[in-house]
């Protein structure tokens, strides 16, 4: 009685433990095969909501879209009275459509410097980026609004190619009004100053 009265106080671990049958053996298996399924799914694929929640800074792109309203109640209702920014060098300046293309790339340039910037670098490299951008989205806006201006030098394009129809489409998309300072030039100096400024970007580049 002594004996078991002992055994009976002493931790569950300190018992032999009954043999498990070939059954047991094969649900651990089977068990064991799918935590480790659950485990490396989990490692290949990220958690968004976790990496959303964690980068929650990102709510300054909220700006971009009050900001395409703006410019777009400007194009929409442009002021009567402009300016009229001209150059003796812009006659002289041919219109080649395949000059498009670079100037398209602007289009890819933008968005994806945003979204490298706040996936893979640090949050004061994309606050950084976020505000050269935005201050000078900002300061076009409000130059459009005090300082009224537009250009005069589209000429007609006769071609009938990609590129000819890009730029048409271009047109009536984009009125030639709010042109200085140039939005397309702020940003991309923005880019261009961030993607420097980057720790890893080598000293010798930095100085270009």
């Amino acid at each position: 009685g002594e004996v078991r009265r002992n055994l009976s106080d002493r931790d569950d671990h300190w018992l032999p433990h009954r043999p498990r049958n070939g059954c047991d053996v094969l649900r651990g298996g089977e068990e064991s095969v799918m935590r480790e399924r659950q485990s490396f799914q989990r490692r290949r694929s990220p958690d968004w909501r976790r990496l959303l929640r964690e980068r929650r800074y990102g709510a300054v792109l909220l700006y971009i879209p009050a900001y395409l309203l703006c410019f777009g109640l400007l194009e929409r209702f442009p002021q009567a009275e402009y300016h009229l920014i001209r150059c003796p060098l812009d006659r002289l300046i041919p219109t080649i459509p395949a000059f498009f293309l670079p100037y398209a790339f602007w289009w890819f340039l933008f968005p994806a410097s945003i979204f490298y910037f706040y996936f893979f670098e640090k949050k004061k490299d994309f606050w950084k980026l976020c505000l050269l951008i935005f201050a000078g989205y900002t300061v076009c806006l409000l130059s459009y609004i005090i300082y009224p201006n537009g250009l005069d030098i589209r000429e007609p394009l006769p071609g009938r190619d990609l590129c000819s129809r890009a730029i048409l489409l271009l047109r009536r998309i984009d009125t030639p009004q709010h042109v200085c300072p140039s939005m397309h030039v702020s940003s991309t100096a923005a880019i261009c100053f961030s993607v420097r400024d980057l720790r890893h970007v080598p000293a010798r580049q930095r100085e270009a």
